[in-house]
């Protein structure tokens, strides 16, 4: 199980590999934890890509709300000097399910493309936005 920003348990999209464990018996068939690993992981492969597209991950709007006040909290400040576990998730893309629409997230850093540097809000300059997420059309 993967933690997420939000802190809730889920399960990972894809698996780690099996630490300690021999990848082989000594009469060369598969061992259980890398033959259950690599099930999983081709299955997770699967169900997101497939002939039909890629699958984006699936958020409820009050989650996407949720993430955009953790970063909403750090305007002023640099992700380093805050929680070191924060990650910089500008540019990550999900799909909304209560307005169904797909949704990236940005975040504006006070030296663009730095996430070493602040990050910038309407709090902090009158010309930068919150982080956020925005609605995106794919044309």
């Amino acid at each position: 199980m993967a933690q997420t920003i939000l802190g809730k348990l889920r399960q990972s999209i894809f698996p780690d590999f099996p630490r300690g464990v021999n990848i082989a018996h000594k009469d060369g068939s598969m061992t259980e934890a890398w033959h259950l690993s690599l099930s999983n992981l081709y299955q997770n492969l699967q169900r997101t890509f497939s002939n039909e597209g890629f699958s984006l991950p699936l958020v409820a709007e009050s989650d996407l709300d949720d993430i955009k006040q953790i970063y909403t909290n750090l305007i002023g400040k640099k992700l380093s000097d805050t929680n070191p576990t924060t990650p910089n998730i500008s540019g990550r893309i999900v799909y909304d399910i209560d307005n169904e629409v797909p949704k990236i997230f940005v975040i504006e850093f006070e030296v663009k493309g730095d996430p070493n540097s602040k990050i910038l809000g309407t709090t902090t300059t009158p010309v930068g936005t919150d982080p956020d997420w925005k609605t995106f059309t794919i044309t």
